[in-house]
């Protein structure tokens, strides 16, 4: 069975170049035979279009290193060896194809020296792929341990080319980079960051340094410091933040430095954020007054604001899916106000039912829509968007290609009030999905036939 498997990935290892008059498929079976000598081998597969080689547990650091560099003096002369991923007791690495020259480990395999280097230090939790688009890498670990993890990261010094992002489970701390040499971590910004959390274990936040121009928010825990004491010690506190670009926050609230105190300057303001700050299920948020994350944190969040009629905080989100770009808002699936109607506010509560519903505009008509969603939730969408726009007015239905991560749109249909429907074009680039669009089409004229 091993040697099959084998058989089936050498094709992986070996480039193409090997033409017949030099040997045909020789150099696949000597790859073949000699991994499938190495004790040290557990197993090789494809994966995502890459060969994995995955190692036996528990080998150390010297005999991770002797098997690389036994495998690529032995791959090397036969041009067998374009790069592979290697799995060390679950920290996967990608090395590159064998070079020459002199360069040391942290430049040309510094991807392996981090993996190492994560078993080792024990804090990391998971290291995986990232998101297309917003992270290469993703780390997760304990919130508390995010900051300090990511500053002995960077002291690692080596030059994987990629965008790393050291991140708690639930999204409340990150800190992102890229380790391309002309970029890196904004040191001063993490070890003050650190800092703050050895004071205020409960800090949240975000450090984004990944395009080079660092962004910084602080999220202030309520267990930790009162809104009255920090309005008061923030300039103290928090000295490093720059007062215009960068973000400071308490439970629910997050504005900029300079904004802080103009924000909760009324008493009952700060006193309905007293109260949101106790309720489960809610997010920092700058771009609504209240994030929720789920169906029962909406809920109480209309009630603490229903109870707190003079806050003037009154626009209400829901937003699930954690964002993909850090020390961004979620992506909202509904925005409405506290002050909504009952039989509107229970249209939308339908929405927040249906996971692949993933964006409401209704005052635009217009209804967003994951590539996954099957025929019931999309009969339940398409009603609940009658409830909610005018039975006059057309609905704009379009298909993400995933609930999470960056949009990327495969197709949109229009949908009239009299069941006729008009196919959107799509630029030269985009992947229909014209099954689901003839999905969505049937579906609409059957409920308004």
């Amino acid at each position: 069975m091993r040697r099959a498997l084998l058989l089936l990935v050498a094709a992986a290892l070996v480039l193409s170049g090997c033409s017949g008059a030099e040997g045909g498929g020789t150099d696949q079976q000597k790859v073949v035979r000699w991994l499938d000598e190495r004790p040290d081998v557990a197993s090789v597969q494809e994966q995502d279009d890459q060969v994995v080689v995955r190692l036996e547990e528990g080998r150390t650091d010297d005999q991770v290193w002797d098997f690389v560099d036994d495998f690529g003096a032995y791959a090397a002369p036969l041009h067998a060896l374009s790069g592979f991923r290697i799995d060390v007791d679950g920290f996967a690495a990608y090395l590159p194809p064998v070079g020459r020259g002199s360069r040391s480990r942290s430049d040309a395999q510094g991807d392996l020296v981090r993996a190492l280097w994560f078993r080792a230090d024990g804090r990391a939790t998971a290291v995986t792929d990232g998101a297309s688009v917003s992270v290469s890498t993703l780390v997760t670990a304990p919130a508390a341990d995010v900051a300090a993890l990511a500053l002995d990261l960077q002291a690692l010094d080596v030059d994987t080319g990629d965008s790393i992002r050291v991140q708690s489970a639930d999204g409340t701390m990150g800190v992102q980079w890229s380790t391309r040499l002309d970029f890196g971590v904004d040191v001063a910004a993490l070890r003050a960051m650190v800092a703050l959390q050895q004071r205020f274990p409960g800090t949240g936040g975000w450090i984004n340094g990944v395009v080079g121009a660092t962004r910084v928010g602080v999220v202030f825990s309520p267990r930790d410091i009162s809104l009255d004491d920090l309005r008061e010690q923030a300039a103290r506190l928090v000295p490093w933040l720059d007062r215009d670009k960068d973000a400071v926050g308490w439970g629910t609230l997050v504005t900029s430095p300079r904004g802080l105190r103009d924000a909760t300057k009324d008493p009952a303001t700060r006193a309905a954020y007293v109260a949101l700050a106790a309720v489960p299920g809610l997010a920092p948020a700058r771009y609504v007054d209240v994030l929720a994350t789920d169906l029962a944190g909406f809920r109480a969040a209309r009630r603490v604001l229903a109870a707190h009629p003079r806050a003037g905080l009154r626009s209400l989100g829901y937003a699930p899916a954690p964002a993909p770009f850090l020390g961004q808002d979620r992506d909202l699936v509904v925005e409405t106000s506290a002050d909504e109607t009952p039989s509107r506010l229970a249209s939308y509560e339908k929405v927040m039912a249906l996971p692949d519903v993933i964006g409401v505009v209704s005052h635009a008509g217009r209804l967003e829509l994951a590539a996954g969603i099957d025929d019931e939730q999309l009969r339940s969408a398409l009603a609940v968007m009658r409830e909610l726009v005018p039975r006059e007015a057309t609905i704009t239905v379009s298909l993400a290609a995933s609930r999470t991560g960056v949009r990327r749109w495969v197709g949109s249909t229009e949908l009239a009030p009299d069941g006729k429907v008009r196919r959107g074009e799509a630029a030269d680039e985009e992947r229909l999905d014209d099954d689901l669009l003839q999905r969505v089409e049937t579906t609409w004229t059957e409920l308004v036939g």
